[in-house]
This record gives structure tokens, C-alpha cells and sequence, in this order.
């Protein structure tokens, strides 16, 4: 009983016939009666899944921070119909407001953050589908809070309120 040899990848090792990737054997009934094209099909899937695999664990960490915004996660609060996110990067924090009510629908929204210095970071006025933002400023040494602004799409106000002081440091 002969064995067929699959594309190059089968060596003699020690009186022994060793195929597969990374030398691993692949005992005879893996190899009689499966037809060259299908074992073509088999290694090049494989290859290929390798690839894929190697893509997925080899990708980069993703940034930190979101909507626009750098640097990790400060705070995260509950607004009247949605959710404010603060980020601080060493320096600045920036912050948006995501809404919950009406989330995919244009609506008026505005965001803007002070810290405790009573310095007032960029407005983000405007109508928008998911969030408001990014809004920031300089936050060392500060304590910051947000002013989030939402109108249903009738124009009727639905939310209009400061965060609490937060982020302090």
C-alpha cells in the first residue's frame, strides 16, 4: 500500500511518512481513497483559517476612549434620558452625552463641561441621532461637571441638568 503524497507537505522521517502542517501525521486512512482536489481544498482552507486566526490574534489593542474622545473611562452617570461619559487622558477630560429617548431619531442636543475653576469647555449644539459630544477641558487638579440638553423631536425640552461635581483629582 502506497501513500499518496498531499502537496509537499509529507516527509520520511525515521522509516515513518509524517504529513500535515508542522509535522504532524496524518495516518493512512486520511490519505487513501481522498481525491488530490479535495485535499487541495482541505490544506488551503486550513491555510487560510490560519490566516484569519493569526489576523485576529495579532490585531493591535484598540485605543482607549470613545466617541471622539481620548484617555480611559473617568466617570459614567445617569441624565434624564440618557448617559453622560467622562474620559481623562492626563490633562484633559472630555465628555458626551448618549441618548436613550429617541436613540436613531434626530433631536436637538447640547453638551458642554466645566471643571471646578469655572473654566466652561467647547458647546456641541446640534441635532443628532445618538450623542452630543465631545466636549472638552482642562481637568488636572479639577473636579468636573457637564450641562446636557435634549429636546424631544416636537422641540419640548426633556432634559436640561447638570451632572454632579465628579472626575475630582
Amino acid at each position: 500500500m502506497k501513500l499518496r503524497r498531499s502537496v509537499a507537505l509529507c516527509r520520511r522521517v525515521a522509516g515513518n511518512e509524517r504529513c500535515g502542517l508542522f509535522g504532524r501525521h496524518v495516518g493512512i486512512g486520511l490519505q487513501e481513497g481522498i481525491p488530490m482536489r479535495v485535499r487541495k481544498a482541505i490544506a488551503a482552507l486550513s491555510i487560510a483559517s490560519f490566516a484569519v486566526m493569526g489576523t485576529v490574534v495579532m490585531a493591535p489593542a484598540a485605543q482607549a476612549g470613545g466617541y471622539g474622545c481620548s484617555g480611559g473611562l473617568s466617570w459614567s452617570g445617569p441624565v434624564a434620558n440618557g448617559t453622560v461619559y467622562d474620559y481623562f487622558d492626563g490633562t484633559n477630560n472630555c465628555s458626551v452625552f448618549v441618548k436613550s429617548t429617541y436613540a436613531g431619531t434626530l433631536t436637538y442636543m447640547d453638551i458642554q463641561i466645566e471643571n471646578s475653576s469655572g473654566t466652561q469647555g467647547n458647546r456641541d449644539p446640534g441635532y443628532f441621532s445618538s450623542y452630543a459630544g465631545p466636549s472638552r477641558v482642562y481637568g488636572v487638579g479639577k473636579c468636573v461637571r457637564e450641562y446636557v440638553f435634549e429636546e424631544d423631536p416636537d422641540g419640548l425640552v426633556i432634559t436640561s441638568q447638570y451632572t454632579p461635581w465628579h472626575s475630582c483629582g
